[in-house]
């Protein structure tokens, strides 16, 4: 009886989805995170930086759990399950509550898999620049020229 409720919760499709968006999401925060702390070259600098990440994955974490438990078909929680960073916490949370149709499931999954290439690219720009600035921590305006060149 407890296997016959795994297996009809439990689709492939469920379960590969959940692989997927966890790894797209992991590479996403660990690009984030890099480019992040590739620009502080002090300890206590790196507080402050580390405040970004938390903050984006708490908005992306309050409106799976909140939005996506009590208003799933929401605009605002639809349109946060496509923006790459929340689309991990957002978009399975829209699946588990049969909000989401298999299309847009795979939809947000290339859309978070270009997403995270993108975050790979400029954090790789970033670091390959933020490594090599002592002393002075890297301004807004910096880090978007170390994007660009």
């Amino acid at each position: 009886m407890v296997g016959d409720i795994f297996t009809e919760t439990l689709s492939p499709f469920f379960v590969i989805s959940f692989a997927v968006f966890f790894i797209l999401g992991f590479f996403i925060f660990a690009f984030f995170c890099a480019a992040l702390g590739s620009t502080v070259s002090r300890i206590e600098e790196v507080n402050a930086i580390a405040q970004i990440p938390t903050m984006i994955s708490l908005v992306g974490f309050m409106t799976a759990i909140i939005g996506g438990i009590n208003a799933v078909d929401s605009l605002f929680v639809k349109v946060m399950s496509y923006i790459p960073l929340f689309t991990p916490m957002v978009m399975f949370t829209r699946q588990c509550m049969n909000a989401a149709a298999n299309w847009e499931v795979v939809l947000s999954m290339f859309i978070t898999a270009a997403g995270m290439m993108l975050t790979g690219f400029a954090a790789a720009k970033i670091y390959r620049t933020g490594v090599m600035m002592y002393g002075k921590p890297a301004r807004p305006k910096e880090i978007w020229a170390m994007i660009v060149r």
